[in-house]
């Protein structure tokens, strides 16, 4: 598996994005924009998260919510990040509407406004980012949270902090 991720890190990104396609299209999460309009953002997605990946099923896989809105959030970050924090449910929605406020969608007006939250609402700026990285992909780990936000772009960011309910229920609470 090392020497395995040591090659994806390390080939040209058209290369990886060819081998991508193919596991997308398998995975039908293949969007034919990938190929022409929406190429640059294809591959600069790929190259942004394949740092923490080993094998090309990772990308359908852990990388799946970065494509698509029907994605795993694991249980791991579920209970550490967002369930420990009851009141994210009403915090995530607030940055959802901050979000899609801003002028410049960059990392630098991103970061401020989620660190700026964070000290209204009187808690560490780890919590926020956190619980969103939870929310927008269901993982623990992964790339600038940041960098994430930016890539994913506004208006799936804003869709997904917006009804963060559903992670409530359950009794898990």
């Amino acid at each position: 598996l090392a020497i395995n991720a040591h090659y994806l890190r390390n080939m040209k990104i058209e290369v990886l994005g060819e081998l991508v396609k193919s596991e997308f299209k398998n995975a039908g999460l293949w969007d034919n924009a990938y190929d022409n309009k929406r190429k640059k953002w294809f591959l600069k997605t790929l190259d942004m998260i394949r740092e923490r990946f080993h094998t090309i099923k990772d990308f359908e896989t852990r990388g799946r919510a970065y494509f698509s809105d029907q994605y795993i959030i694991e249980e791991k970050p579920l209970r550490k990040n967002i369930l420990k924090y009851p009141d994210l449910c009403k915090w995530l929605p607030q940055v959802a509407s901050r979000l899609s406020q801003l002028t410049n969608f960059k990392n630098d007006e991103i970061e401020q406004t989620l660190r700026e939250m964070a000290i209204e609402v009187g808690i560490k700026p780890g919590i926020l980012i956190n619980g969103i990285r939870t929310v927008l992909t269901g993982q623990l780990a992964g790339p600038s949270m940041f960098g994430v936000i930016e890539t994913l772009g506004r208006n799936t960011v804003v869709k997904r902090l917006e009804n963060v309910d559903y992670l409530y229920k359950d009794g898990l609470v």
